[in-house]
């Protein structure tokens, strides 16, 4: 069961304003911070949102997973690498669709990647790096 707590936790960002004095500034509610991050512009605000998502279990997994369908090549890329040791079954899964659409070779490396009893029909794996890859179906 996820937590809905409202405080905020260490790793919160905080939403700041032009003045010096932080005690106005409002604090983002934890995954709220990271999606708002994630909208950013800047892709290592990004990035860094990606990484931070991971200290908030399920919601950041699900934030996680949108991520792959990313435009950015460097966002999908860095989604794909955080979630590649994952092994429930919806993971898998949205990894295979990843690989199926963009191509394996465009994905860092797959080395060890466990996507057995993903549907990886139609997956460009030409040039991919597959060492102790399972990809069973």
């Amino acid at each position: 069961m996820t937590e809905n707590n409202q405080e905020p936790r260490a790793y919160d960002a905080v939403l700041g304003n032009p003045s010096p004095d932080l005690s106005t500034s409002a604090v983002l509610g934890g995954i709220y911070g990271v999606i708002r991050d994630l909208k950013s512009e800047s892709e290592s605000i990004k990035i860094e949102a990606l990484q931070k998502a991971l200290d908030y279990g399920e919601e950041g997994l699900d934030v996680i997973l949108k991520a792959l369908e990313e435009q950015s090549e460097t966002i999908r890329q860095k989604a794909f690498n955080l979630l590649k040791t994952r092994t429930e079954s919806r993971v898998k899964e949205a990894l295979a669709k990843c690989i199926v659409k963009y191509g394996a070779n465009n994905l860092v490396d797959l080395t060890g990647i466990d996507l057995s009893g993903a549907n990886l029909k139609g997956a460009k794996l030409l040039g991919a790096k597959l060492l102790r890859a399972d990809l069973s179906g």
